[in-house]
């Protein structure tokens, strides 16, 4: 409510702790997903399909 009373000359000021906190999750989340710490993938395995005896 207050939001819809306020200049748009405010959004900038209001525009800076959004970033800031955008930066703060951006780099959080570019920590934990590193390559070091990813799983290593496993390699599949090929099974046999089931015969169904259609032709």
């Amino acid at each position: 409510m207050v939001l819809a009373l306020m200049p748009d000359a405010f959004y900038r000021f209001l525009a800076l702790p959004n970033g800031i906190a955008m930066l703060g999750l951006e780099y959080s989340l570019w920590r934990t997903a590193r390559p070091g710490t990813a799983p290593v993938p496993t390699t599949a395995t090929a099974v046999p399909a089931a015969s169904t005896g259609a032709q």
